[in-house]
């Protein structure tokens, strides 16, 4: 500030004026598409915790109860499920941006 002020004397400006700061650049991201990235997160996460395997490819067809009966799954027998959930489909369409930051469509996967 002290340099500022005199740099200010000596070329006659009677105002002290503060530098400008530099702006910070955006990274060009929106809100949605953070969003969808912190959805990739969440869900690669899951998958590498889950050593019990309950979230496997396709939920609902290879989950097997405890009486290990393989036409049913925790679930119910796969005709029971209308859209089994493929984990790795999911995750691609995060990657590629598939979803368009429309938060309904990755709910309905």
């Amino acid at each position: 500030k002290a340099v500022l002020s005199l740099l200010a004397d000596v070329c006659g400006e009677g105002t002290h004026r503060k530098p400008d700061k530099a702006r910070k650049q955006r990274s060009g991201h929106s809100c949605a598409e953070i969003i969808m990235k912190q959805c990739r997160a969440v869900l690669r996460n899951s998958l590498a915790a889950d050593e019990g395997k309950v979230f496997c490819n396709l939920l609902g067809s290879t989950l097997v109860s405890t009486n290990d009966n393989e036409d049913e799954g925790i679930l119910g027998a796969p005709a029971m499920v209308s859209r089994p959930l493929d984990f790795r489909t999911i995750d691609l369409r995060l990657a590629v941006g598939a979803y368009g930051g429309m938060h309904e469509a990755f709910l309905e996967d």
